[in-house]
């Protein structure tokens, strides 16, 4: 099994090893779902954890060309369009 780590983790030197690009992007797509479990188990309440999230999201949009203006762009319009998740609306779903 891989994990992807960050680039300057001190005691790695020895036991690192680059991948390419492509096994590097799905390493990363991989991280972003353990860094979202992380932030989860911590009930949502550590900065640090999300941090992490932003750090492997905000990779993830420089590998696709997607910048974070792009992103806040479009927030602010499915906030004005659709709305937020401020007032708990859901909804049953069947299965």
């Amino acid at each position: 099994m891989e994990k992807l780590i960050r680039d300057n983790i001190k005691g790695t030197e020895d036991i690192r090893y680059q991948v390419t690009e492509d096994e590097g992007y799905e390493l990363l797509k991989a991280k972003l779902l353990e860094e979202v479990q992380e932030l989860l188990e911590t009930d949502c309440t550590d900065e640090e954890e999300y941090a992490d999230v932003f750090e492997v999201l905000y990779e993830l949009m420089e590998r696709n060309c997607i910048e974070k203006v792009e992103i806040e762009k479009e927030l602010v319009w499915k906030r004005e369009e659709k709305g937020g998740f401020k007032e708990n609306y859901a909804i049953k779903i069947k299965g």
